[in-house]
């Protein structure tokens, strides 16, 4: 988004902002990671993209104090707008450089009718008879609304958009173009080898504050409702089945297929081209990663899922990173069992971060002295389960930080199977006293 003439960033972003270099900056324009020009405005979602930021030709970067904590030292040739939320900021300044609200009266496409309530309905929708319709409400051109639909305050329903009887809609919604609300779900039985599709006596329930992307299908119910509850956000081209119930502030994101019956937690994540499978429940709080596919309850809460099918990621990346690795443990030659239990240790770290043997001391930290990403880590776990034969399970290496940790760890596991792991040489010097 080019702004013309640029805006000073004080006038832009509030008086009450935080801003750290120049005050006096002239904002060009707002950009996103890939789309970025000089002088433009960004903000940094996490830290992956502050860094490229940081690196861009961008004039002003919106981020955390913690983001900005970690800045110490870096060089000072950008504009920081500092914020609890970068992203609810940028939203803001979007709106307000924004002049072509799609609820203004004056920007509607096509003729219109007005209702005494101040609602503007294209005069080329077709609204049955006893549709209710609440106030100040936008319905475009094409749009088709069946009998026995109810409709609440600040609505708008783009070009295209199908909705069908028993539909009731709360407030503050928006639905965009071509979406089918309500239309017959896909749920058939079979007869003498044919299938046939069961009558339907239910409806779709959407409560408040729902968005709902472009070509958007939400079935209606078998017998129940299909429920879409308070603050759900729908992407382009989601499918939600018959009988369906999407708790509140869930956010599915395009391409998704939520198949009849299932029950979708509060406060969760559906990523693009996911799916899950009919009847099942999915706890609060579960993440699913983009091309993963749900068969089975999700319990437990705060979860983060991905594969085919879906599970945990951590499991998850330990199996593909061991399956990955077959080859060369099929190859490798293990380290004989009289090697120090020390120095076993220590020919793994190397081999699998490369550090010098000489710098793996005890307080050896993975991370912050090997520079070890995540995967790194989950590999030399695995190194090490192989050769001491043990699993450490996700709580477990959680705590392994350092090198210290993993001999306390394995120290413990093999106490408990009753093996001393005490170097050769000290061995050798316990017989001689002897």
């Amino acid at each position: 988004m080019i702004i013309n003439p640029p805006i000073n960033i004080v006038d832009l972003v509030g008086i009450n902002c935080n801003i750290e270099g120049n005050k006096n900056a002239l904002i060009s324009g707002l950009g996103v990671i890939n789309y970025i020009n000089i002088g433009d405005m960004c903000f940094a979602e996490n830290n992956d993209i502050l860094q490229k930021l940081l690196q861009s030709n961008c004039q002003a970067i919106i981020l955390r104090k913690q983001q900005y904590d970690t800045l110490k030292g870096h060089p000072q040739n950008k504009t920081f707008v500092i914020t609890d939320n970068p992203s609810k900021l940028f939203a803001s300044i979007i709106h307000k450089l924004n002049n072509s609200s799609n609820k203004s009266a004056d920007n509607f496409p096509c003729d219109k009718k007005y209702l005494s309530n101040g609602s503007r309905i294209s005069v080329d929708a077709f609204l049955a008879a006893g549709v209710k319709i609440g106030n100040n409400c936008i319905v475009y051109p094409q749009v088709f609304i069946d009998n026995n639909v109810i409709i609440g305050d600040d609505v708008v329903i783009m070009p295209g958009v199908k909705i069908f009887s028993n539909t009731s809609i709360g407030n503050n919604v928006e639905i965009h173009a071509n979406s089918v609300i309500g239309g017959a779900h896909n749920w058939h039985y079979k007869d003498n080898d044919l299938y046939n599709n069961f009558p339907s006596m239910g409806g779709v329930v959407i409560q408040d504050n729902v968005f709902i992307g472009n070509n958007v299908t939400i079935d209606r119910g078998l017998i129940e409702n299909t429920f879409i509850k308070n603050n759900v956000k729908l992407g382009n081209h989601v499918q939600i089945g018959h009988e369906a119930t999407i708790e509140e502030n869930v956010l599915i994101i395009a391409q998704c297929g939520i198949a009849g019956c299932v029950y979708i937690g509060k406060n969760s994540v559906i990523r693009g081209q996911s799916g899950i499978n009919s009847n099942i429940r999915i706890a609060p709080n579960t993440v699913l990663n983009s091309k993963s596919i749900i068969i089975s309850d999700i319990t437990e809460s705060n979860l983060t899922l991905f594969g085919i099918p879906a599970e945990e990621i951590k499991r998850y990346t330990k199996k593909q990173v061991a399956l990955n690795k077959l080859p060369r443990i099929f190859k490798h030659s293990s380290f004989k069992i009289d090697k120090p239990f020390r120095e076993r240790i220590a020919q793994i770290v190397h081999e699998q971060l490369g550090i010098e043997k000489h710098r793996l001391e005890l307080a050896f930290r993975f991370k912050e002295d090997g520079n070890a990403d995540s995967l790194d880590i989950v590999e030399l776990l695995i190194a090490i389960e192989e050769e001491f034969d043990l699993q450490i399970s996700n709580d477990d290496s959680d705590k392994i930080l350092t090198i210290k940790d993993i001999h306390k760890f394995i120290y413990k596991i093999l106490l408990r199977r009753g093996i001393k792991p005490l170097p050769k040489e000290k061995k050798k010097r316990d017989k001689k006293q002897q």
